[in-house]
């Protein structure tokens, strides 16, 4: 969006950002590295267990505790140049301005390290999919100033510097189509590889394994 232009990158330091087996496996693939380099896995319990059934892909690991459900996310690293205790999304860049002898709004430059193969939550914010399936553009800066957690009021995660409107994403429209029902798609589908997965659960390092077997012979959606 136009909005992202001057941004800190809050987007990429707040919320946790889960992933469908494509996103795992276009990261994994391209970067060439160990999968759980990026990815952590976080347990889901209580009344977010039920919250998440069949919206959320779980899964069960036979080397953690194997009576929880677990979600995998992309993993979060400390961040240096925000004088607090913050941390930000592993493929975060950051730049000190200052340093260069330049001036940014938040005092912080923040881009994507993995833009063109980020995953499809990353593509799709700030918009979701109603119970219709109809394509909805949220405003992160009315929520968060909304909110009472005091998390979202600190300087790193505060989203969005001023309110979200037309212009700004009027010219990403078709894009986000694209991405939202893509996402609902590969949403549904690692759904049913999760069921597959928890009907004979396995150790975390098998996972990866897995999902390649599983991904082998399906149509993939056309790289960024």
């Amino acid at each position: 969006m136009e909005l992202c232009s001057n941004c800190n990158g809050s987007c990429c330091r707040a919320p946790n950002v889960e992933v469908t087996g494509y996103d795992i496996l276009q990261i994994y693939k391209t970067l060439a590295i160990d999968p759980f380099l990026f990815l952590i896995v976080l347990p889901v319990e209580g009344q977010k267990l039920k919250d998440s059934r069949g919206k959320t892909p779980l899964f069960k690991f036979t080397d953690l505790d194997p009576e929880k459900y677990y979600k995998i996310i992309l993993r979060s690293v400390p961040t240096a140049i925000f004088p607090e205790n913050s941390s930000k999304c592993i493929f975060l860049l950051e730049w000190d301005p200052e340093k260069f002898g330049l001036e940014a709004p938040d005092g912080i430059i923040g881009r994507c390290g993995i833009y063109t193969i980020r995953p499809y939550t990353c593509r799709t914010f700030p918009t979701r999919l109603n119970d219709d399936l109809e394509p909805l553009m949220q405003d992160p800066y009315t929520m968060v100033r909304k909110s009472t957690d005091e998390h979202w009021q600190k300087p790193p995660y505060r989203l969005c510097p001023g309110p979200v409107d037309e212009k700004d994403y009027i010219n990403f429209s078709e894009q986000y189509y694209k991405d939202l029902y893509a996402m609902h798609t590969e949403t549904l589908f690692f759904l049913k590889i999760a069921e597959k997965w928890n009907q004979n659960p396995d150790v975390s390092d098998n996972f990866i394994g897995f999902i390649e077997k599983e991904y082998k012979n399906r149509l993939l959606p056309p790289e960024k």
